[in-house]
């Protein structure tokens, strides 16, 4: 396998890292968007075990740019251990079968001038789900 650089000139070339599913284009600061977040705390984001955490929304998330898309097309950033307190790996952007409606995180700049809005269902008379 190649070796990749990452910030501070640190070379990693875990074994099964495939260079193909790598993007070194993606943003440096995300919004937290679900109220969680789904982790790989390793360097290597082909790793198995996931953890999820919760995270408050808007919470902001830092990464180095690296971005890698997993086989099953889960989207993963390179969080930034410098501006993170230390914490090492890799934080799930988007993908399916975590059971979320839209991104876990999005990028940072393009919500600054976003509005939040929900919608809270106060009674189930009309079940329908349409507001």
């Amino acid at each position: 396998a190649a070796m990749l650089a990452k910030d501070g000139g640190q070379q990693v070339a875990p074994a099964d890292f495939e260079e193909h599913k790598v993007s070194e284009d993606g943003p440096l600061i995300y919004t937290c968007t679900q109220g969680v977040l789904f982790l790989k705390r390793n360097e290597d984001p082909t790793v198995k075990r996931i953890v999820k955490v919760n995270r408050p929304v808007g919470d902001v998330i830092y990464a180095t740019g690296l971005l890698w898309t997993g086989a099953r097309g889960g989207v993963w950033a390179e969080l930034d251990e410098t501006r993170s307190n230390g914490e090492i790996g890799w934080a799930l952007v988007s993908g399916p079968g975590f059971g979320l409606v839209g991104p876990a995180l999005v990028d940072a700049e393009a919500t600054r001038d976003m509005l939040e809005v929900r919608v809270l269902l106060l009674s189930d008379e009309d079940s329908s789900g349409i507001v």
